[in-house]
């Protein structure tokens, strides 16, 4: 139960408050998949929770299932991943973190262009990978 209230915060955090923010959805920090990722590194198989918390965030996105899918995706990516190699440091969770939130927004932005071609701005992505990313060791310490 206190995961899906952390989600929920989460959620809420980053649907209204830094949707305002930042000048487009696809810029927003993606804090919902940093702690799905640690979630999914500490438990192991949490493909249940990690489609419905995003797919409550897709519904408040009103985004018809972009997130889902990127995150949905990922996850099922890190857990092919965990099935080969061992993650046994902090180290390799923040670096292997690193590689999935870049391969996540990789998967938001094509989706994002596909529909409504929209174009790269760099500084507004090394703020919302710096958010991430800061977020991503907050989170880690945990594991």
């Amino acid at each position: 139960m206190k995961f899906y209230f952390l989600v929920l915060f989460i959620i809420l955090l980053q649907s209204i408050l830094l949707v305002g923010i930042f000048p487009s959805v696809l810029y927003v920090p993606n804090f919902l998949f940093i702690m799905l990722f640690v979630k999914a590194i500490q438990n192991g198989d949490i493909l249940s929770k990690a489609f419905i918390s995003s797919l409550l965030l897709d519904i408040l996105y009103d985004t018809l299932g972009w997130v889902t899918s990127s995150h949905m995706l990922s996850l099922f990516l890190l857990k092919l991943f965990r099935s080969r190699f061992d993650i046994a440091s902090k180290l390799s969770v923040v670096i292997l973190g690193s590689f999935f939130i870049l391969l996540e927004f990789l998967i938001r932005f094509l989706l994002f262009r596909i529909k409504y071609y929209y174009p790269f701005h760099t500084g507004w992505f090394m703020f919302m990978y710096l958010l991430d990313f800061v977020y991503l060791v907050y989170m880690s310490r945990k594991v």
